[in-house]
């Protein structure tokens, strides 16, 4: 499989993390990171010596080439970059977002890298979900409509649960459980009718 990875966010952190993991074997990936004046545009063969890490720097990314990739990642909601990609005639269903914790739960970036899980560390406690500032997905793309159509006022009185929620949650009140909680299927530390919506 040939790949493109994308990452503008923490690019430094990233990087890190990119030399650190092996790659799944076959995987001949792009690594392209750019934050600012840092940009790095890395390759990784698929005939890497013993799947080490081993890169070789190139120059800028060919996005006039999509048939090139078989996949593309953008690690993070850039959905930006997702329309550009699309208008290069990269096909949006093969364009996956990565975002949450990579190291707690199955994410598609899982095909491009041997990512080390470990168990949620995070305790789930009921207070206001935290917000993750450089983030606006679907739900804060879709408040002014919901609150026009009165959803707000129908489904989302009293205290709420936000399953999921990625630092995009559906009010600024509801508590959030995300893939640092653990599985959602248990929601363990949370008391039956302790939330009036979820």
């Amino acid at each position: 499989m040939r790949c493109i990875v994308f990452e503008s966010h923490n690019p430094e952190q990233f990087m890190a993390f990119v030399k650190s993991v092996r790659f799944q074997p076959g995987v001949e990936a792009d690594i392209y990171v750019s934050d600012g004046n840092l940009k790095h545009h890395l390759h990784h063969h698929a005939s890497a010596v013993d799947e080490n890490t081993e890169f070789e720097e190139v120059g800028d990314v060919d996005l006039d080439s999509p048939a090139v990739y078989d996949r593309v990642y953008i690690v993070g909601a850039d959905f930006g970059l997702r329309g550009l990609l699309v208008e290069n005639g990269f096909d949006y269903k093969n364009i996956s977002m990565c975002y949450g914790d990579i190291f707690l739960c199955r994410c598609p970036l899982d095909d491009v890298f041997i990512i080390p899980k470990a168990k949620p560390q995070v305790p789930f406690a009921k207070k206001p979900a935290e917000i993750y500032q450089h983030y606006e997905g679907e739900t804060s793309r879709a408040h002014a409509r919901r609150a026009h159509e009165g959803f707000f006022d129908k489904y989302c009185q009293g205290e709420g649960l936000d399953v999921g929620y990625g630092g995009d949650v559906i009010t600024p009140t509801a508590s959030g459980w995300d893939f640092r909680n653990g599985n959602a299927q248990y929601l363990s530390g949370i008391d039956a009718e302790s939330f009036d919506y979820v």
